[in-house]
C-alpha cells in the first residue's frame, strides 16, 4: 500500500520529526516530503501528522508507541 519512501517518512513522522528534520534525514527537499505526506494522508485517510500514525499503527504499520 505505502512506497518504501512513505514508510520511511512515517517511521520519521512517529518519531515526532518535523518536515525538515525529516527532509534532512532522507537527504530531499522539505517540498518532497510535503508531497510524500499528501500521499500519506490520502492513503491513510488522515487529516493531520497524529491521525496518519495513529491510522498507522492501528493497521499495524507501525509498531505501539
Amino acid at each position: 500500500m505505502l512506497t518504501p519512501k512513505e514508510r520511511e517518512i512515517l517511521a520519521l513522522l512517529a518519531r515526532n520529526y518535523s518536515n525538515k528534520e525529516i527532509a534532512n534525514a532522507l537527504m530531499v527537499s522539505s517540498e518532497t516530503v510535503k508531497w510524500h505526506l499528501k500521499a500519506l494522508y490520502s492513503k491513510l485517510e488522515a487529516a493531520s501528522r497524529k491521525h496518519a500514525v495513529t491510522r498507522a499503527r492501528t493497521m499495524g504499520m507501525l509498531g505501539r508507541a
